[in-house]
């Protein structure tokens, strides 16, 4: 069966990945970090970057890795003979299906140092599909940055900086916060309809937030053209007391549908002064 495929993209990377791996580990640290995706057989991929101050040298200490590996029995003359350049890496892909593989790249714009380990695996003993992982290699670093894990996929300005993760197995969110503390968060829902349990979609809204917050219903909209949501809204104003008198008011909006064919509902829930507001939010999430 032909495999399918889909973006993962987190702080420096943006790859297409076999859609049946999942994201099983994660760091938020954009300049130190690491990702790891795996399925029922097991880790099929871990990622790693960090932030050089200087542009490093690869094959040398991509050479020691390899070589540290204690089921790896091969000279660093013989592994420095089967490195291969893939696309932008540097990488190690021995014949031997039962052997890690290993890919290296530093990336100037960012000053980032991207290593790709891939564990012995079912899928990743075909080192072609490998190599079309490396391949599908974009960078991540422009004033636009891509978000794509945990089955949610948004592009945010650079300014919103990662600030949560919840990947529960029926609710997923992610949130997003810039230096102003202007938050962005993403919801995403299984299990629909029972998870309503009888609520609309508002009602479900207001169960989220909590009763602190007053939602009132701002009008509808069509996500992608093929689904019907609710645009709701609530406002804040300082901390309380004197300052709640002179702080300037907030808006959040939310926006929030369901996809029956996929039983799952969305939410994206702004919280800034309106005129900080993203123009065309709902247009920047994609939905599978």
């Amino acid at each position: 069966m032909a495999t399918s495929f889909a973006p993962v993209a987190w702080h420096h990377l943006q790859l297409d990945l076999p859609g049946h791996w999942e994201v099983v580990a994660y760091r938020k640290d954009p300049r130190n970090g690491e990702i790891a995706l795996a399925d029922r057989a097991g880790e099929a991929l871990r990622a790693f970057w960090r932030v050089m101050q200087n542009r490093p040298v690869l094959k040398p200490p991509l050479i020691d890795l390899i070589a540290a590996q204690e089921e790896i029995a091969l000279d660093k003359t013989e592994i420095r003979r089967r490195l291969v350049e893939i696309g932008d890496w540097l990488a190690f892909l021995p014949r031997e299906r039962e052997l890690p593989c290993f890919a290296a790249y530093y990336h100037p714009p960012a000053q980032a140092l991207l290593n790709l380990t891939f564990p012995p695996h079912p899928d990743t003993a075909d080192r072609g599909l490998i190599r079309r992982i490396l391949r599908s290699w974009r960078p991540n670093d422009g004033p636009e940055r891509r978000w794509a894990a945990f089955g949610l996929d948004v592009t945010l300005p650079e300014a919103m900086r990662l600030d949560g993760v919840s990947a529960m197995p029926a609710a997923q969110v992610l949130t997003f916060e810039n230096k102003r503390e202007e938050v962005v968060a993403l919801h995403r829902y299984g299990m629909v309809p029972l998870i309503l349990g009888g609520d609309d979609l508002a009602g479900f809204c207001a169960r989220i937030k909590g009763r602190r917050t007053a939602l009132h219903r701002a009008g509808h909209f069509r996500k992608d053209d093929r689904h019907d949501g609710v645009i709701l809204e609530y406002t804040t104003r300082g901390k309380g007391g004197l300052d709640s008198l002179l702080a300037r008011i907030w808006l959040g909006r939310i926006w929030v549908w369901r996809c029956d064919d996929s039983k799952r509902l969305y939410i994206l829930d702004h919280h800034a002064p309106e005129k900080n507001h993203i123009a065309g939010f709902p247009d920047r999430v994609r939905v599978r």
